[in-house]
């Protein structure tokens, strides 16, 4: 199949500026620069310049190109720069990022998949980016040869940050990573280095595939109640579920309690999530198969191909999920705001107290959303973060390695906007 790329590519360049995704003009130009039909499967390349992921394997895909213009404009690359990437994917923005660095910098990037390593390393040789390094690896550890690093970006979701991506960073470094703050929420955060510290610049909404490999994501938050059908507890306290007990009470019949505000599934992944997300009892309900989710009365807030999403709270004894009123299986998100309420599978004692209390406070700061929002991580203990005394709210979420601290400004000239709805 013949493309018209250099058409196309300016498009696709132009769209992403008028939407305010690309803003600054070497963003636009790498655009207009790199053929994504390259990229991507040739039965698929009709799509390449669509604004859609397009798969890759099962465990990979090549992402939206306006998430990966988003991401791009957080990192703010530079001529001369030395790159790490963390999942080369197809090599799509690796490419992207040799045009950025230019002729004095370089980029390494790391991919699990040694056949997927081997296709990327491939395309990029044949379209002549010399200046790129792909590496079969596990991405937490970072690639010492070629640190430090003045810029590092994650293209999977990450439960933490890996000590090694600090340890090979320059003292002046910015990353870039979708990160799992709590359950399904994820937020895609830009950290400059200050010191032993990564403080929070800005943060946008983002769905990502899970990292793999030492640090697996499906692990570290997949709870498996029925796993023959596909039924699923996400959370970040894995220890806390009982699997065998929650797959009962999923089968109950529930009781729902009406909450007083009305919201729309926006409003949940952009905004209230994440405002949610410090909460250590936050779980979800995942179905990987739609037509098992029908055999439960679930409320569903999430449809993400196949798979049904719900959201709430988890304690020992029962459960409680979010659910909005006359919500149909949504192609996107409605803009008209619905009723919420809470459905209570089991004991909701204090289950809907915590959640109407906590849209109540969301509701009084006026509802803030991800671009208000700045993710700083410190070592677990180590020491804390400086006082801001016009937040709207600060909470700690601990991880494994770190700690990361949230702060939710007045407005948004601390963050960027993501636009859009990304649901998990």
């Amino acid at each position: 199949m013949a493309f018209p790329s250099a058409e196309r590519s300016e498009r696709l360049a132009q769209n992403l500026e008028q939407s305010g995704k690309i803003s600054s003009p070497a963003v636009a130009e790498a655009f207009r620069q790199v053929r994504r039909h390259e990229f991507v499967p040739r039965a698929l390349g009709a799509r390449a310049y669509d604004d859609v992921s397009i798969d890759l394997t099962m465990c990979s895909c090549a992402s939206q190109p306006s998430v990966v213009a988003t991401m791009l404009e957080q990192l703010a690359v530079g001529p001369g720069h030395r790159v790490l990437e963390i999942g080369t994917g197809s090599g799509f923005n690796a490419a992207l990022l040799s045009h950025l660095v230019g002729p004095s910098g370089h980029v390494s990037t790391i991919e699990l998949d040694p056949a997927l390593a081997a296709v990327a390393s491939k395309n990029l040789e044949r379209l002549g980016y010399d200046n790129v390094t792909v590496v079969v690896g596990d991405g937490c550890e970072g690639h010492r040869e070629t640190a430090p690093f003045d810029r590092i970006i994650v293209t999977c979701a990450a439960f933490d940050l890996a000590p090694m991506w600090m340890e090979q960073m320059s003292e002046s470094g910015r990353i870039v990573a979708p990160l799992v703050l709590q359950s399904v929420i994820q937020a895609g955060v830009a950290m400059v280095r200050r010191g032993n510290e990564l403080v929070g610049t800005s943060t946008t909404g983002c769905y990502f595939i899970p990292q793999l490999g030492a640090a697996n994501l499906i692990s570290r938050t997949a709870v498996p109640l029925d796993s023959d059908r596909g039924i699923y507890a996400m959370t970040s306290s894995p220890g806390h579920v009982d699997a065998e007990q929650l797959l009962s009470l999923l089968g109950s019949d529930p009781v729902d309690h009406e909450l007083e505000f009305d919201i729309t599934l926006g409003d949940i992944w952009l905004g209230l999530g994440a405002w949610l997300s410090p909460m250590p009892s936050l779980c979800a309900i995942r179905f990987m198969d739609n037509s098992v989710a029908d055999g439960f009365p679930v409320p569903g807030l999430s449809w993400f191909r196949t798979a049904v999403t719900g959201l709430g709270l988890n304690t020992s004894g029962g459960i409680g999920l979010l659910g909005i009123r006359d919500l149909m299986k949504p192609t996107g998100a409605p803009a008209e705001p619905h009723k919420v309420f809470v459905r209570c599978f089991g004991d909701s004692e204090g289950i809907v107290d915590l959640l109407r209390s906590a849209i109540a406070a969301w509701d009084a700061a006026k509802r803030p959303t991800l671009d208000q929002l700045t993710i700083s991580a410190v070592r677990r203990g180590e020491s804390t973060m400086n006082d801001c005394p016009d937040a709207l709210r600060r909470g700690v979420i601990s991880k494994d390695w770190n700690d990361l601290h949230l702060v939710w400004h007045p407005d948004t000239k601390r963050g960027q906007s993501s636009g859009g709805t990304i649901e998990p």
